[in-house]
């Protein structure tokens, strides 16, 4: 006789966070492999894909730190981190408000408080870091665009219009695929414009490869202060910016606008 039907459901977990940081440094090396491969020249998309696989980077490195610690939370249970602790992140997590309306570094700060263990110095690295990484992601997610000084007279230095440009100034290589606009008036050569930091100078492999590194150095430090493995353990050898490439990067070309006096 074959055995009565049974109505069995059966459940699994998923976490999303691995993914998340693998995709932060793939698109970080496609970056790297665009600027030293592509000819923008020949492929007139080429510049766009660059942009794409860095942006990609920025996004997936934050999307890893929010599904992280938002795991960790509602699944505390499941960890070895002590039963009072568990019950306390559950709780807090149970909470709608702190669910919904948390900041991404709080809910990492609370969780650490949580657990009896002294929250990260927010003057110093790896929570400036972190910090800035959710400043650019939100930068790109909400971008505004603006009016930003491209030359300064007589050889000045161009001033950084903002905050966010003046944090990320010099903090990784400049995006190499940044272009600049060379201006001829009736002959005489005016020189380069230079475009912004953010977002044109800005983001490039450099910028990328910081973006991934920044957000895996991060967890590492936050999982090992709570002395617990975390789920991306098991990717690590796969979570590396190679930058294999050490020569220049392709130059593109620069734009040339020719201006001709009309006037007699």
């Amino acid at each position: 006789m074959p055995p009565k039907e049974q109505n069995v459901t059966e459940w699994t977990r998923v976490h999303l966070s691995p993914d998340h940081i693998y995709s932060a440094f793939h698109f970080a090396n496609l970056a790297h492999e665009t600027e030293h491969t592509a000819d923008p020249r020949q492929n007139k998309f080429a510049i766009q894909q660059h942009r794409s696989f860095v942006v990609g980077s920025v996004l997936a490195s934050v999307a890893f730190l929010e599904a992280a610690i938002n795991e960790l939370f509602a699944t505390a249970q499941d960890h070895n981190i002590g039963k009072e602790v568990a019950q306390k992140l559950r709780t807090h997590w149970l909470m709608e408000y702190f669910r919904r309306h948390a900041r991404l570094l709080e809910k990492y700060q609370t969780a650490l408080d949580l657990a009896g263990l002294k929250p990260f110095d927010e003057g110093r690295n790896p929570y400036q870091n972190a910090k800035l990484l959710n400043d650019l992601r939100n930068a790109l997610v909400h971008f505004v665009p603006a009016t930003v000084p491209t030359r300064a007279a007589h050889g000045a230095r161009i001033p950084l219009p903002d905050d966010l440009s003046q944090r990320l100034n010099r903090r990784f290589p400049e995006n190499p695929w940044a272009g600049s606009t060379r201006l001829i008036f009736d002959g005489e050569d005016l020189g380069s414009d230079t475009p912004p930091l953010f977002p044109s100078r800005c983001l490039g492999s450099g910028c990328a490869g910081w973006a991934a590194r920044t957000a895996l150095n991060f967890a590492d430090e936050f999982f090992s202060r709570l002395g617990l493995r975390s789920h991306h353990e098991y990717l690590r050898q796969e979570l590396v910016f190679t930058n294999r490439h050490k020569g220049k990067p392709k130059p593109i070309p620069s734009n040339t606008i020719e201006i001709r006096n009309t006037e007699e």
